[in-house]
């Protein structure tokens, strides 16, 4: 199995591949590209997620952590 293929023009990483990228579990992220949350395509019997979509995730669910640490940190300090 490839760590990367290009469809379209875009580039698609293995979930096993992005599971490094993102230190999600490549099960999570092939899961959530089955329930349309993330962009992917399956290869045979293997998910590939879109590079962009990949990287969208991150950011959002990082800036959501940061925000729950601030919440935490501001409750504690009340």
């Amino acid at each position: 199995m490839d760590d990367q293929i290009n469809l379209n023009n875009k580039k698609y990483f293995s979930c096993k591949h992005a599971e490094k990228i993102s230190g999600y579990t490549n099960d999570y992220i092939a899961r959530f590209c089955k329930q349309g949350k993330l962009k992917g395509k399956t290869v045979g019997r293997s998910w590939y997620v879109e590079e962009g979509s990949l990287n969208n995730f991150i950011q959002e669910n990082n800036l959501k952590k940061e925000e729950l640490k601030k919440q935490r940190s501001e409750r504690m300090a009340n």
